[in-house]
Order: structure tokens, then C-alpha cells, then sequence
């Protein structure tokens, strides 16, 4: 299967996530947003699975359980960081990409929750850390999707 396919997949699969995590915030008027720890590169689905907010269902939890094609060998699950911005809440989702590493999760724009829920300039924020295929099939970069909540 080709890069190009893998991340098209990738994509999919974090919109329909990203539709499950807008009714659940729905549902409880509030998203997961676990303690950030510094040992690590990103908040994955499995830190909400293990510490999961009060009131969530189990069917919810499941819901959570996609895993990213480009890191299938260590199982791991999308990055995830919810944020507010002004009286808007949003959150943003994180492939590893095809070299499979997190290189938004280590910036501090990402960890503070500092990305803008506006489109347009969280695409320029972003644009050093997004995967660009016409770059290799391994490069550098991340696959993500911002969604804000109104």
C-alpha cells in the first residue's frame, strides 16, 4: 500500500474520531484533556482510556480505540490535546506520519494548547511540522486535523 493511501486512510479515521469526540463533548459539555507529561511526546487515547473522565461510558471509551497505521508495530493511537481559545473549545488529532514520530507533540505549541482553532493560522503554525508526501515516503512531518467546537 503507498504512503499517499496510508494517509488518506489516516485522515478517515481521524475525522470519524473527531465526529465521536464532538458528540461526546456534546453529551458531557467537556473534552478529556489529561496532565501533560514531560517524559513524553504526545497525549495518546490510551492516557484517556487509563484516567477516563467522569461519567464516560464504556462505549465511548471504545470509541477511542483506533490505532494509527504508521505506528502499528507500537499500537499506538492518535495524539490528542483539547484546547480553549477565547470562549471556543476545540482539540486537535496527531498521526506520527510515516516516519512514525510525533514531531508536532514536542513543540510547545502543541503542549500549551496554543494552536489556533482558526484554520487559516493554525495552518501557518503548523506548516514545519506537516507531513508533506511529495517529501519521500519517510520524511519528517505529522498528519492533523484541528476541530473546534462552537
Amino acid at each position: 500500500m503507498s504512503t499517499q493511501t496510508l494517509a488518506d486512510r489516516v485522515r478517515i479515521k481521524m475525522e470519524l474520531l473527531a465526529e465521536e469526540l464532538h458528540s461526546i463533548q456534546q453529551r458531557h459539555h467537556d473534552l478529556p484533556n489529561p496532565e501533560w507529561d514531560w517524559e513524553r511526546d504526545v497525549f495518546t487515547f490510551e492516557d484517556v482510556r487509563e484516567n477516563p473522565p467522569e461519567g464516560w461510558t464504556a462505549l465511548e471509551l471504545r470509541y477511542l480505540n483506533f490505532t494509527d497505521r504508521f505506528c502499528l508495530e507500537e499500537n499506538k493511537s492518535f495524539g490528542y490535546q483539547g484546547m480553549i481559545e477565547g470562549m471556543k473549545m476545540g482539540f486537535i488529532l496527531v498521526s506520527a506520519g510515516p516516519d512514525g514520530d510525533y514531531d508536532l507533540g514536542k513543540t510547545e505549541l502543541f503542549r500549551d494548547g496554543l494552536i489556533s482553532l482558526k484554520p487559516s493560522k493554525a495552518k501557518q503554525q503548523l506548516i514545519e511540522f506537516t507531513y508533506d508526501p511529495t517529501n519521500g515516503t519517510i520524511s519528517n512531518g505529522d498528519i492533523w486535523l484541528l476541530q473546534s467546537i462552537h
